[in-house]
């Protein structure tokens, strides 16, 4: 099954507003400043699929919304998937069989 564009941009909204990205954007500064949640998002492949979180890095949008994304490339969806059980990696970009 394949997405289509409105809905992988829907998936990735969800992820950027999950509960714990919103949590950690809600959470009261102490120095005045917005606070700043830092997170890492890894993607495996080199494509217009996943240019979107390029994109976005790019253009600011996740600085506007005060979040510190590095971008993480990783050689295969297997690798991703052990970052992120490991908690190397709290966001990624693959597709749904190494999910499951």
């Amino acid at each position: 099954m394949r997405l289509t564009a409105s809905a992988r941009y829907a998936v990735l909204f969800s992820l950027l507003t999950s509960e714990v990205v919103t949590e950690a954007a809600l959470a009261p500064s102490t120095s005045g400043k917005p606070a700043v949640t830092k997170l890492r998002m890894s993607q495996s492949a080199v494509n217009t699929r996943s240019a979107v979180l390029w994109v976005a890095k790019g253009q600011g949008f996740f600085a506007k919304y005060g979040l510190d994304v590095e971008t993480i490339y990783l050689r295969s969806s297997n690798l991703q998937m052990a970052a992120m059980a490991t908690g190397d990696v709290q966001f990624g970009s693959s597709g749904g069989a190494p999910v499951l």
